[in-house]
């Protein structure tokens, strides 16, 4: 069941954040809240029709599996092992961070398809959510804690989010210095949702 909900919440959120870029090149209004294009476009528990492609070893784009299709930046559990972040894992409490296609880098940083972005806890001892960029718009998932466990292992309410970038052509690491939201304000709530502006790296 709760495999099913957090699925659901994803694809609202990936819909509405297609639905806001698409408006604002058509020029038409767009939706300013979640809320609103849950009430225009009521979404339904069906598999999602919009995955992002991920890059296979070849360097190619491979098609998306079944798996992929679940996954609200479309890596399979196989992609995640291979990634460069390791991030935390499913927990009760979550956010929603979108990065776009109109999302402007301050930085000499072009993002490209492979490269990682990732959420950090304030004192960047922990991952707290990943995603690959595909060249398409994304939506990182930020964990919170599970109170469940004795370790820490995920944001807690207040937290600021900080952000990393992996560029995986050159193999380097960048730390995000300032970010810049067109919603939100890049302090953790539970179900908070954040679409990001810009970003500025940080100088190496």
């Amino acid at each position: 069941m709760k495999s099913a909900l957090f699925q659901l919440r994803s694809i609202i959120v990936v819909t509405f954040i297609l639905t806001f870029a698409s408006a604002c090149v058509q020029g038409i209004d767009a939706p300013t809240t979640l809320s609103e294009q849950v009430v225009a476009e009521p979404a339904e528990p069906a598999t999602p029709s919009i995955v992002h492609e991920m890059p296979s070893a070849t360097g190619e784009s491979a098609e998306p599996t079944q798996q992929q299709a679940t996954s609200v930046d479309g890596a399979s559990s196989d992609d995640v092992k291979d990634r460069h972040f390791a991030c935390a894992t499913q927990a009760d409490v979550n956010a929603t961070i979108a990065v776009t296609t109109d999302t402007s880098i301050d930085g000499n940083l072009v993002l490209e398809p492979g490269d990682e972005l990732a959420i950090f806890t304030p004192n960047g001892d922990i991952c707290a959510g990943t995603a690959v960029w595909a060249g398409q718009n994304i939506a990182i998932t930020a964990w919170g804690d599970d109170p469940q466990t004795e370790e820490m292992d995920g944001l807690i309410k207040g937290d600021p989010l900080h952000f990393r970038i992996w560029d995986a052509s050159e193999q380097v690491e960048y730390q995000v210095a300032d970010v810049d939201y067109q919603e939100g304000d890049g302090i953790f709530v539970e179900d908070g949702i954040y679409i990001v502006a810009a970003l500025t790296i940080e100088e190496q």
